[in-house]
């Protein structure tokens, strides 16, 4: 099974916080909410991981592999689902607890998505915002001509060995990085 990398990463880690996170509750709140917690996240990881599992057999432009798709059903479906309904009936464990747990997914996911979004990882034609501007150093107010070097503006020397090469109109010559 090759699972994405986003939803792999996502489900690791979810089971690592849920973990982490039974560790802290189990000690500074209550053991039975702890382990509600962690079962909850560990729950939900291995359902999404089942959910991925299955669209990829169902959904795929070759040939559907019959046997595999339905033994995938055939066993997410009383394993894990029997799982969840034990979970949910047994008394010893806070309801507020897999709630949590469960919804710890979500919450990854959505970190996550928002962290992509906001370094723009996704988009191919604006550039990396923790890369240099190749107008650095130049002047940047309207009355001053373009490409007048500004005075008040220091050259930073390059301490890394990886750059790009830039042309005095501010247009990159070459996207390959250089080796010292």
């Amino acid at each position: 099974m090759i699972v994405p990398v986003f939803i792999k990463r996502a489900t690791v880690l979810s089971a690592v916080l849920s973990a982490a996170a039974f560790l802290f509750l189990s000690v500074y709140y209550q053991f039975p909410f702890a382990l509600a917690f962690l079962m909850g996240g560990l729950w939900s990881s291995l359902n999404l991981l089942a959910l991925t599992f299955m669209v990829q057999q169902l959904l795929r432009p070759t040939p559907i592999d019959w046997p595999t798709a339905l033994a995938s059903i055939f066993i997410k479906l009383p394993l894990l689902y029997g799982a969840g309904f034990l979970l949910v009936t047994w008394d010893y464990l806070p309801k507020l607890g897999l709630v949590a747990g469960f919804s710890i997914v979500f919450a990854v996911i959505i970190l996550k998505g928002l962290g992509r979004m906001l370094l723009r990882l996704d988009e191919k034609d604006t550039p990396h915002p923790l890369t240099p501007s190749p107008s650095f150093g130049f002047a940047q107010d309207k009355h001053s001509r373009e490409g007048e070097r500004d005075s008040s503006a220091a050259e930073l020397p390059h301490n890394h060995k990886v750059f790009d090469e830039w042309n005095k109109e501010g247009n990159l010559i070459s996207g390959e990085p250089k080796r010292a």
